[in-house]
């Protein structure tokens, strides 16, 4: 046998070698795309359906403040025989619904008609103020023996049409669509 046969050829060097791994494909520029493109609509539909949760949350939380507020004002009537008058300063009603104002006006440390606790309150204004940051609205009216309120939030979008003299208000008109209202 010849010498020169029982030698191995000579492998190619290193660099040359094409290593395969796995199936040997890559992802290609195309597939790449295709999967960024789906994560951002995926991203895109998680964004808005959880902005779309928050204003419900935030619609169920004013709806539950006026509800707080409600009972606040029915206790406030049940120990002087009617709703707190703020037609001079709307911070009275802050001040009537925490025990310090009579309905003549004059202070009063009695025990609080309400718990602060989770409503939050303008301190520059002392008005009671909603999830969206704007003012709870109040406004009580007398209308023969009947008498009640009107107690509602802007919304969102800040914009009413205030109560008509005598009890309508107006629900369903435009400026009114996102507003939370109670009425007694």
């Amino acid at each position: 046998m010849p010498i020169l046969a029982s030698v191995p050829p000579i492998a190619p060097p290193r660099s040359r070698r094409r290593r395969r791994r796995g199936s040997g494909r890559g992802f290609t520029l195309i597939e790449l795309l295709v999967v960024i493109g789906v994560v951002g609509i995926l991203a895109a539909l998680t964004l808005s359906l959880s902005s779309g949760a928050r204003e419900r949350a935030s619609l169920d939380r004013a709806q539950a403040e006026l509800a707080v507020l409600a009972t606040a004002l029915e206790s406030y009537r049940s120990v002087y025989g009617s709703y707190p008058d703020v037609s001079a300063d709307p911070s009275d009603f802050y001040d009537a619904l925490t025990g310090r104002l009579t309905p003549t006006g004059e202070p009063d440390n009695r025990r609080p008609f309400i718990t602060l606790e989770g409503l939050a309150v303008d301190e520059r204004t002392g008005q009671l103020v909603d999830p969206w940051g704007m003012p709870y609205h109040y406004q009580s009216y007398r209308a023969g023996p009947r008498e009640g309120y009107w107690l509602y939030s802007r919304g969102r979008d800040g914009v009413h049409v205030s109560p008509a003299p005598g009890g309508a208000y107006d629900e369903n008109a435009d400026e009114n669509l996102d507003n939370v209202s109670l009425t007694r």
